[in-house]
Order: structure tokens, then C-alpha cells, then sequence
């Protein structure tokens, strides 16, 4: 089993994978924008199709790109929830961790010169 710091740097390098390949779910205008323009070629093909008249390549291909960008969109969303609960519940188990006392742990800071011998008991002085 690999140590701690190989698992961060593991995690770190998922991190940047992820941010490398994952749209900005955040910018939600533009989202919005593309579903806009979406909406658009579909009526623009619609239109075309009702007239007969064939529909230009081009026009398909941003149509399937646009689909492919609001999918990514939503996907990249997905992740960075489940990113964003797994981390939660991480440092939420963590910090319970932290709040609970050691058990069977005898530590003499007295004797380690951690405290002064102001805060030692009466006893020990």
C-alpha cells in the first residue's frame, strides 16, 4: 500500500484531469446561450425540412456539436457534485475523528518539558 503522500498526489493529478477536461459548469450564461442557439438551428431545420429543401451539412454538424457541449455541460456538473459530496463527507468524518479523545495514550508532557512547571499539578512540583 502506497503511502499518504503518493494518495494525495494520486488525487491532485485526478484533480487536474478533471479540470483539463471538464466544461466550467459554473458559467451558466452560456449555457443558457448554447441551449438558446440550440433551440434556433432545430426551428431553422424544422423549417427547412417543411419546405423541402435540404438541410445544409454544416448546419447538422453544429447542431450535434451544440448537443455534444450542453451534455458535456451537464456531465461536468454531475461529476463536480459527487467531487464536491465525496470531500464533504471526507472532511466531515475527519473532523469527527478529531473530536474524539485519544484512548490509551499516557503522554507526560510534564516530564517532556512541554509545560512550564506553572501549569503542573500541586503534586508535582
Amino acid at each position: 500500500m502506497g503511502s499518504l503522500q503518493d494518495h494525495l498526489e494520486e488525487i491532485n493529478k485526478l484533480f487536474q484531469r478533471i479540470e483539463e477536461n471538464a466544461v466550467d459548469y459554473r458559467k451558466r450564461k452560456i449555457i443558457k446561450d448554447k441551449k438558446f442557439q440550440l433551440e434556433g438551428i432545430e426551428q431553422t431545420i424544422n423549417k427547412l425540412n417543411k419546405k423541402g429543401v435540404a438541410v445544409p451539412d454544416d448546419l447538422r454538424k453544429l447542431k450535434l456539436l451544440l448537443v455534444k457541449e450542453i451534455e458535456d455541460f451537464y456531465e461536468a456538473k454531475r461529476v463536480m457534485k459527487l467531487l464536491l459530496a465525496r470531500c464533504r463527507k471526507f472532511i466531515s468524518d475527519h473532523k469527527q475523528e478529531r473530536k474524539m479523545p485519544p484512548q490509551n495514550i499516557q503522554l507526560d508532557l510534564f516530564d517532556s518539558g512541554k509545560l512550564s512547571s506553572k501549569n503542573e499539578p500541586k503534586g508535582r512540583r
